[in-house]
């Protein structure tokens, strides 16, 4: 009986020393672009490229595997990208992965610009298939010390002209040589308020323009722009072409 015991413990052992122990590792991970205020239209996609830094204590190897997941949302309208990836090289606690990069699609109806969510989950590690080396633990460190989450700007879906709504702008000659705009509204009496005017680049930054006697004047370069009207409680965006 005796011998047995000790044939057990010389065998766990040798496989602790052979195999190892099971590895421990913290991961934080971040997204590197798009950065926070990036402003996207539909239909189109968005580049996200992200990586992660090994905590340690143990390492994490070239063919160890994890899935990742590319989300956002706006009203209820989801979409997602899932894929399981490798490592792709040693990483010692310390130290960086790779730069991953991925598209994730961005279509959506709405015609206004809103701004929504895109996040990365990192999630379901798993030691290389016969690499040798042994199953780990993954922790991740807190939210606000990683950058899992942007805050973006879609500019609305400019697929459609929808110049034919009640109501809704009409802008010409578009594109322009001049950056000028002739303004009218489709069966609206603009009496003498008139609309409120805001001028975007396709970065979502604000654009100095004129608007007067209902022409409306870009002062950018040539390039496209984003129009929104506000009137009577209600939204209305176009998209100017300054050629």
């Amino acid at each position: 009986m005796k011998m047995k015991i000790q044939v057990l413990i010389v065998l766990c052992l040798f496989r602790m020393s052979v195999f190892g122990q099971d590895r421990d590792i913290t991961i934080k991970y971040q997204i590197i672009t798009p950065s926070t205020g990036s402003a996207y239209q539909s239909p189109g996609y968005i580049p996200v490229t992200f990586n992660m830094v090994n905590l340690g204590p143990d390492t994490l190897f070239s063919n160890d595997t994890f899935v990742y997941y590319i989300t956002h949302s706006l009203d209820n309208n989801q979409q997602q990208v899932r894929k399981r990836i490798a490592i792709g090289k040693t990483v010692a606690p310390g130290d960086s992965t790779e730069i991953y990069s991925d598209t994730i699609d961005i279509d959506w109806p709405n015609w206004k610009p809103q701004e929504f969510i895109l996040s990365i989950l990192c999630d379901y590690f798993t030691a290389g298939v016969g690499s040798g080396h042994t199953p780990f633990d993954v922790d991740f460190v807190s939210n606000q010390d990683s950058l899992r989450s942007v805050l973006l700007l879609h500019l609305g879906n400019l697929s459609v002209d929808k110049v034919t709504t009640i109501g809704a702008p009409k802008l010409y000659p578009n594109p322009s040589s001049s950056g000028k705009f002739n303004l009218t509204f489709n069966n609206l009496d603009l009496k003498s308020e008139g609309p409120i005017v805001t001028v975007y680049d396709l970065l979502g930054k604000e654009v100095d323009f004129d608007y007067e006697n209902n022409v409306l004047s870009i002062n950018g370069l040539k390039g496209t722009y984003i129009a929104v009207f506000n009137y009577a409680g209600t939204s209305f965006y176009r998209k100017l072409i300054i050629n």
